[in-house]
């Protein structure tokens, strides 16, 4: 046997890594204890888990979720490769959104009690065509580092992710925010990650980043800003940034590949392509149309 792990991305946060198995027999890997929270996406490959007397075969439909401290035996199937994505979480993040949907709500079902290192319910899930689809996003995510909101796009879709799986295991969860409801609170905490955002745009931002400059925590944060904007974060800095090179646009003789750095892009390619969809035309089109005639003399 013989495995390699790869890094694909590491924040404050969250860290994804690629884990790869080859294999020419069957191998037991022993009783281990997990030391992070995990979320293991079986890609290919097939399993055997063994934790608390429970016995639950894994494969490629099948999400694996880690609890930290908590014992488990696993067996690879004989004469098989195996290919995972690993997502490990903060507990800080986990905690908030432990929290958030398991007051007061009934777990479809709990292995582990009252077990205080128990985030995850149960060790294993289905996949769903909806969290299989933002897996396959965010490792698209991943292939894009040189995009400066990179960080901030990957660590949003982690969110939804994740949620998205906390949704699965509980039932019974607490009414969403009323819209008309918005508080003063409220309030002040998107206009604070409204000017945040708006005086960073221009350089690669975290999620954590413009959580704090509102005092709160991450996923508190992103739940409250997409609720009351319909926008998530990553989706209000792109808007802003494209918004923003319009301008530039009108009302300069900036080049189009100046006004693309200018506005926060670092890719020419996707600054057109974003700018083209938004405004369903592309920025040289843009300015044409919006030229005074004065100007076009």
């Amino acid at each position: 046997m013989s495995d390699n792990t790869k890094n694909l991305f590491t924040s404050d946060l969250f860290r994804i890594e690629d884990f790869e198995c080859k294999k020419n027999s069957s191998t037991h890997f022993g009783n281990q204890i997990c030391n992070e929270y995990e979320i293991n996406f079986i890609r290919s490959g097939c399993f055997s888990l063994q934790i608390r007397k429970r016995h639950f075969d894994i494969y490629s439909e099948r999400i694996l979720l880690g609890n930290a401290g908590i014992e488990y035996a696993i067996e690879q199937a004989e004469s098989t490769a195996s290919q995972t994505t690993v997502l490990k979480i903060e507990k800080e993040f986990l905690d908030d959104i432990k929290s958030y949907y398991r007051k007061g709500t009934n777990c479809t079902a709990d292995l582990f009690g009252k077990d205080e290192n128990a985030v995850f319910p149960f060790p294993v899930i289905k996949t769903s065509p909806l969290l299989a689809c933002t897996h396959h996003l965010i490792l698209s995510s991943l292939n894009n580092k040189t995009r400066k909101e990179f960080r901030l796009q990957t660590e949003v879709l982690l969110c939804n992710l994740i949620e998205d799986i906390f949704k699965s295991l509980y039932s019974n969860l607490p009414p969403e925010p009323d819209k008309t409801g918005l508080n003063k609170r409220h309030i002040e905490t998107i206009e604070l990650s409204k000017i945040f955002i708006e005086k960073n745009f221009s350089r690669e931002i975290s999620l954590s980043e413009i959580a704090a400059s509102s005092f709160l925590s991450p996923f508190y944060f992103n739940r409250i800003f997409k609720k009351y904007t319909n926008l998530s974060p990553y989706s209000y800095l792109i808007q802003f940034r494209l918004k923003y090179a319009s301008l530039l646009l009108r009302n300069t003789n900036l080049s189009v590949t100046e006004i693309c750095y200018r506005s926060g892009f670092n890719n020419f390619s996707h600054f057109v392509s974003t700018f083209t969809k938004f405004f369903n035309t592309s920025p040289r089109f843009f300015r044409k149309s919006h030229t005074p005639l004065q100007n076009k003399k």
